[in-house]
């Protein structure tokens, strides 16, 4: 744990690490590979934005939230054919602990049937098997994590490097958080909060099942970290209505109220902000989102471009997806998030997922998010 980090993190008590002993508690259990569920007592963790609720039970009823998409979504019968169906389990090989030939040939063996993902060379999927794969041996050590094909491309276009600073702004359950762990080697330290508790609950779990030693848990709202500590890349993989999980089994869909609607992107609004003032001059921020509503997505990031000292950086994988938007219902955009890139769920038999590459540009002093 790099000490200035968690010198600044101990300062404040908005995201639930308290001044003294809980602050240095904090530091120590960090520098030795342990993970901290921050007090609570200053702040109430993980009370949800808005009500969520399961996808229809119907699949075709699906259709019907996504209509209003039909115009900007290329291959649209492709895409509603890819909704209607389930989609089968994903797992990411931690190529550190075990090569992708050696966890398929496990796994083969013991029944379960897999292939390979397109574009994403460290990914298996799974049509078929005797149970759950969570359930395996393999699961249990780490040499897997079960994640969405999707997401898989969030880490690598983050690009973090061992020895780096890494904030997740939005990190539970923690599969971009994990993913980002392994492309460093564990080496560099990552800032990991979250404000929901029971997701706090699962990335602690994740942590210790994969056994990262360079990642600090806070408990609390990422828009309330101090200044002070600059990152070298900030994740923000910001809270939204969801509409990319639609296929998942027990995936939600939120925002279904005009209330939602008008705050969510508001929320994701200061997150974003906050991220891009917790970055150093010449560092990367990532926005991602899983849903497919421009209004969240290039909306937000149009906003912060008018602004606040980042340009877009194209986004360019070698892996199936289609660029970002510069217009939707008549609002039009900064033209460069055409550099965006949007991943449909039939781009990877997958869910769904957007994402934008902002680079800081400025002096670098601490600016207000």
């Amino acid at each position: 744990m790099d000490p200035a980090v968690g010198e600044e993190l101990a300062k404040t008590t908005s995201v639930g690490v308290r001044v003294g002993r809980v602050g240095r508690a904090a530091l120590l259990l960090a520098s030795e590979g342990r993970h901290v569920l921050a007090d609570r007592s200053r702040e109430r963790v993980g009370s949800p934005v808005a009500p969520s609720y399961s996808p229809p039970e119907d699949p075709s009823e699906r259709m019907t939230l996504l209509e209003r998409y039909r115009a900007i979504i290329p291959d649209w019968e492709e895409f509603r054919e890819t909704i209607l169906r389930r989609d089968p389990p994903t797992l990411r090989v931690r190529t550190g602990r075990i090569s992708i030939d050696a966890l398929q040939d496990r796994l083969e063996a013991q029944g379960f049937v897999l292939s390979r993902v397109e574009g994403l060379p460290d990914f298996l999927r799974v049509l078929d098997g005797p149970h759950s794969v969570a359930d395996t041996l393999e699961n249990w050590l780490g040499l897997f994590y079960i994640q969405q094909a999707s997401t898989g491309v969030a880490a690598p276009l983050l690009a973090p490097r061992p020895g780096e600073r890494i904030l997740d702004l939005c990190a539970a359950p923690g599969g971009k958080t994990t993913h980002a762990a392994d492309l460093m080697q564990d080496r560099g330290c990552i800032v990991a909060v979250d404000r929901n508790e029971d997701r706090i609950r699962a990335l602690l779990g994740n942590m210790y099942r994969t056994a990262h030693p360079n990642v600090l848990v806070v408990a609390g709202d990422g828009r309330s970290l101090p200044d002070g500590a600059l990152f070298d890349r900030v994740l923000v993989d910001a809270p939204c209505s969801a509409e990319g999980t639609l296929r998942r089994k027990g995936g939600i869909v939120r925002g279904q109220t005009a209330k939602f609607r008008r705050q969510i992107p508001r929320r994701q609004e200061s997150l974003l902000r906050r991220g891009i003032a917790l970055t150093r001059p010449g560092g990367t921020v990532l926005y991602s989102t899983c849903t497919f509503a421009p209004e969240e997505n290039e909306a937000v990031v149009d906003r912060v471009l008018r602004d606040a000292p980042v340009v877009l950086e194209p986004i360019t994988i070698d892996a199936p997806h289609s660029p970002g938007l510069t217009s939707f219902e008549g609002r039009t955009y900064d033209p460069s998030l055409e550099g965006a890139c949007r991943i449909y769920p039939h781009h990877f038999d997958s869910g769904g997922l957007f994402l934008a590459s902002l680079r800081r540009t400025d002096g670098g002093e601490a600016i207000s998010a």
